[in-house]
């Protein structure tokens, strides 16, 4: 997810974004990050993005940027976040956010993740996130197989359990 993070932020000379995964959860979305580029701005935002970058950030407020488009599966665009009525904001001391791009990442017809990206110097538009419909496809390839990947983990690790189980029975 970092490589291909970084590429597309490359691509559209953004300086931040992240890939994220929609968790579904009490009938409502979220996104989870998969990759995310380190925004901390102080030591305690540091130590957070340290702690949870592994297990991945979460983005719960469905009435902010992010959240709209986990809640909706719509892309969003907003050129002046500042003032985007559809804003929830930003913590104290987060670094300014002067462009943002929400982009769904569907599978099979299924909203399954999202690309978030900020501060691209011209801001973005619809050509742009057309443009990234190949990368969003891919994107979606690498949620699935990981997805893939941790269930097999999971089932090998109850098959496991099982085993012991019955070894400690028998």
């Amino acid at each position: 997810f970092d490589v291909l993070l970084n590429r597309i932020l490359k691509l559209t000379e953004s300086e931040y974004g992240f890939i994220g995964e929609i968790i579904e959860e009490s009938g409502s979305r979220f996104v989870r990050s998969r990759a995310i580029t380190n925004i901390a701005w102080d030591d305690a935002s540091r130590a957070e993005f340290d702690l949870r970058k592994h297990i991945g950030l979460e983005f719960r407020n469905p009435h902010s940027l992010i959240g709209r488009v986990a809640a909706t599966g719509a892309m969003l665009i907003s050129n002046d976040p500042a003032n985007d009525s559809r804003r929830a904001g930003v913590p104290p001391g987060h670094p300014p956010l002067t462009a943002f791009a929400g982009l769904p990442i569907v599978r099979g017809g299924v909203l399954v993740g999202m690309l978030g990206l900020a501060n691209r110097p011209n801001g973005f538009s619809d050509g742009l996130a057309m443009m990234l419909e190949p990368l969003l496809s891919v994107c979606a390839g690498v949620l699935e197989s990981y997805d893939n990947l941790k269930r097999r983990k999971e089932a090998e690790e109850r098959l496991r359990r099982s085993e012991e189980r019955s070894r400690a029975i028998a």
